[in-house]
């Protein structure tokens, strides 16, 4: 392996190629002599083959995409949820340090308090709403009210239209002409019913003549009724305006208007919403439920690792009831869909004829017999000095993959 490293070395490549022509030069005098024969008028061009210098470094295979997982207390693991191999989705539970039934009862209860305090606003609302439909079906009825009242006094203080009395006697005259025919039919049938010699007889019978006269003894009631009520309506528009029955009018009146303003006043009331004190005792309840809500939550995600990403599980470290610490790693998740190739070696002298984007080829030790191609993908800007070199970080991103690539594999990186 130290050979092989010595023959990728870029300076080893240019002092042998060196040597090979001098050597070449040593062997064929007669080459040199003919270039600088006294005869000749113009030396010949000694040709001399183009050197072609690569860039060869050890690199190493790791995963485009990995993390770290470390606790954020310190504490016993109560429940470890998977294990080392497994395959994980990004958010996936994957241990909890110390005691999260606690946790999750303060959850329930900051939660439980958040929904009663908001259905308590919502019903605060709910039953305003619904008074304010109340006192508008009040007003509407309280204003309806209070136009018939208004209309009745301007009808008992207005004095009767001669049309109107003058419609009331024709109404009476009717009344009693109709009155007066039923007489008249009742009498001409009592008459018909004692004449037991009459004509009459050949067609109707003693009961049938009972039946035709209590029909029109019914007729007549009917008659004189209306007669009674004619008289009465036409006696009352010749009166003049009753006074005790307008102060009745108008004190209903009166009523009507200061039912009409207090329903008004409460609409008014139930219109600017629920008692604004009880809205902000409420909010304040829900506000101070939010913060604990938040504050259980927080606590719990302090007891719980998550997984951020989604990938493998390639290291776990404790054990169900073993003792874990704040910022010791203890789990490493990877994500074994994309490789790339990380190289400490490129010094300073290297680095300035590599270029993001440039293409590379990559060997594998353990692979030999596998090439994969690949490009910069990016340069670190800060150096480190290793054995007296001063080195760069460049990555890789493979173009190739292999089933068989493991994370740590050592490489060659051959730069175009």
């Amino acid at each position: 392996k130290t050979m092989a490293a010595r023959t990728r070395s870029p300076k080893f490549s240019l002092l042998f190629a060196v040597l090979l022509i001098a050597s070449c030069l040593a062997a064929k005098p007669s080459l040199a002599a003919a270039a600088y024969s006294p005869g000749s008028t113009q030396p010949e061009p000694i040709l001399v083959p183009e050197i072609q210098t690569s860039i060869e470094v050890e690199g190493r295979i790791v995963p485009a995409k990995y993390v770290q997982l470390s606790p954020l207390i310190s504490g016993q693991v109560t429940d470890l949820l998977v294990q080392e191999g497994d395959q994980v989705q990004a958010g996936t539970l994957l241990m909890v340090v110390g005691d999260r039934q606690q946790l999750l009862a303060d959850i329930q209860t900051a939660k439980y308090e958040l929904l009663a305090a908001q259905q308590e606003l919502d019903n605060l609302y709910e039953v305003a709403a619904l008074q304010l439909a109340e006192a508008e079906q009040k007003l509407a009825v309280a204003e309806k009210a209070e136009v018939f009242a208004g209309d009745k006094v301007r009808s008992t203080a207005a004095p009767t239209p001669e049309w109107r009395t003058e419609q009331a006697r024709v109404n009476l005259q009717l009344a009693e002409n109709a009155l007066e025919r039923a007489e008249k039919n009742l009498q001409k049938v009592e008459k018909r019913r004692k004449n037991k010699d009459g004509i009459w007889y050949w067609f109707l019978d003693d009961k049938d003549f009972r039946n035709m006269l209590r029909g029109l003894e019914r007729l007549k009631t009917n008659a004189e009724r209306r007669v009674i009520d004619a008289q009465e309506k036409y006696a009352d528009l010749q009166k003049p305006v009753d006074q005790i029955d307008l102060a009745i009018a108008q004190s209903d009146w009166e009523t009507a208007q200061a039912n009409v303003a207090e329903a008004a006043r409460e609409v008014a009331k139930y219109q600017s919403g629920p008692d604004p004190e009880v809205v902000v005792l409420l909010e304040s309840r829900i506000h101070s439920a939010e913060a604990r809500l938040v504050a259980a939550e927080a606590a719990l995600s302090d007891h719980e690792l998550v997984a951020p990403i989604a990938g493998k599980i390639v290291e776990l470290k404790p054990k169900a009831g073993e003792w874990v610490n704040p910022g010791e790693p203890v789990v490493v998740i990877a994500d074994d869909a994309d490789w790339v190739v990380e190289t400490e070696d490129l010094t300073e002298i290297e680095v300035i004829d590599i270029q993001v984007g440039q293409a590379a080829t990559v060997e594998l030790d353990a692979l030999p017999d596998v090439l994969l191609s690949g490009e910069v993908e990016s340069i670190k800007d800060l150096a480190e000095e290793k054995r007296g070199d001063v080195t760069y970080t460049v990555v890789l991103k493979l173009l190739e993959t292999d089933p068989r690539l493991r994370w740590g594999m050592t490489t060659l990186v051959m730069f175009e």
